[in-house]
């Protein structure tokens, strides 16, 4: 199970840089040179004319943290179940297997809108790729809430999952683009890491939040509370706090679902593609086709070299870290830690 998700996080991990590769292509007058550049012939090449207004926005800040909050918490949707393991288990009925594979529902997805999502940001825009992906991600977390008993949840969740994994198709190609549409060359690094730590920060708040909302089941063994170092049948355990823990899976839920709704709903309201003046020269400057750039990355292999180095360690840990729970809970690790002892 496991090796599945190191698989699909590495095909996630290589479409970013070939994203960022693609962006990268600029006309050069030396020839063409290595550092993610190629010469453009020159019907394909619009530069700005030197009467050409630049002007920043600061809209732009806003755009930013419209996408930067759906990133952090698609990627908290995403790693929503492993760090509240023995709670899901209990609402739905789940095994350990069912946890890990919520993981590889959103990246099926991720690979599945991926190519579409990335000639949708090239030809139509950000607006409208970022309006799908809010969509699809309010639609995955209101499948997730809803009241039904676990045979539809069986059904719901995994769809749900698949959707938000989806909306991430838009956030692995969004953030140069973006950085390159909006802001000046002195801030597109910045505006970039703002862009890619709130994906960080989107996992790393699930195991903070998660644990806090919903309790870990505490079980009794024959009117004794139940340690994983004793035996005991499963006609014989009673849960209970299996009110606090159902209630509190679903006010995780409606809580995911009403943000994704009001972000949804203020990229309707105001998310244009572009800003009226371009903030550099080169934002104006035409870039090679989607295929033409395409094949020109698979023909570098550097771009390989680049992008296995950065897909393989960032899968690896992505698929470890977020099914610690477990694989550390058969050795007695508690998902809710106790600070009493601290």
């Amino acid at each position: 199970m496991l090796s599945k998700t190191y698989h699909i996080k590495a095909c996630t991990g290589i479409s970013f840089i070939l994203n960022c590769y693609h962006l990268s292509k600029k006309k050069t007058k030396t020839g063409q040179l290595w550092s993610f550049s190629r010469v453009l012939p020159e019907d394909m090449t619009t530069e700005s004319s030197p009467e050409t207004e630049l002007q920043v926005y600061g809209v732009r800040w806003y755009l930013l943290s419209v996408v930067s909050l759906n990133c952090c918490l698609q990627t908290a949707v995403w790693a929503e179940f492993p760090p509240i393991a023995q709670s899901a288990k209990l609402v739905y009925d789940w095994s350990d297997s069912d946890i890990n594979m919520s993981l590889n529902y959103g990246n099926i997805g991720t690979i599945v809108l991926l190519p579409p999502m990335i000639w949708i940001v090239f030809t139509k825009g950000m607006r409208t790729a970022v309006i799908l992906s809010t969509f699809l991600m309010a639609a995955g977390t209101a499948l997730k809430a809803l009241p039904v008993g676990n045979d539809l949840n069986s059904w719901l969740i995994p769809i749900g999952l698949f959707l938000n994994g989806c909306a991430y198709a838009m956030t692995a190609v969004g953030a140069t683009v973006l950085s390159e549409t909006w802001f000046p060359p002195s801030q597109r690094a910045t505006a970039t890491v703002i862009y890619i730590i709130s994906a960080a920060a989107g996992g790393a708040l699930v195991f903070i939040v998660g644990p806090a909302v919903v309790p870990e089941p505490i079980v009794l063994c024959d009117n004794i509370t139940w340690s994983m170092n004793s035996n005991c049948s499963e006609q014989n355990k009673r849960y209970i706090n299996s009110y606090e823990v159902h209630e509190g899976l679903k006010v995780l839920n409606v809580t995911e679902c009403s943000i994704s709704v009001l972000l949804f709903i203020s990229v309707i309201l105001h998310f244009p593609n572009k800003p009226p003046q371009p903030p550099s020269v080169t934002a104006n400057t035409q870039r090679l086709g989607l295929v033409e750039g395409f094949k020109t990355a698979l023909r570098q292999w550097r771009f390989w070299h680049l992008a296995l180095c950065c897909a393989i360690p960032a899968s690896v840990f992505s698929a470890w870290i977020t099914t610690t729970e477990v694989v550390l809970h058969p050795f007695g690790i508690s998902q809710c830690p106790d600070y009493t002892n601290l």
